[in-house]
């Protein structure tokens, strides 16, 4: 609800508790990754989106929002 409703901390914060319990959860790890990247903490996001490829490395949401980072970042 809280990424929905564009609350982006509150969110990273709940996706980090999710994450914690389940490290490999890739849609927990992508929205982490989103919600740490709208907030204009790139490295996190990109730690976050790669945990996501590494997981799932077909997942073509995760890398293509990896690119994205990588592309804010220069």
């Amino acid at each position: 609800d809280e990424f929905v409703r564009g609350n982006f901390a509150k969110a990273e914060e709940l996706y980090l508790e999710f994450v914690e319990k389940h490290p490999d959860n890739i849609i927990a790890l992508a929205n982490l990754g989103v919600a740490q990247f709208r907030q204009g903490k790139l490295t996190a996001a990109q730690l976050a989106l790669e945990r996501a490829v590494k997981a799932a490395p077909n997942d073509a949401f995760s890398l293509t929002t990896l690119g994205a980072v990588l592309i804010e970042q220069g």
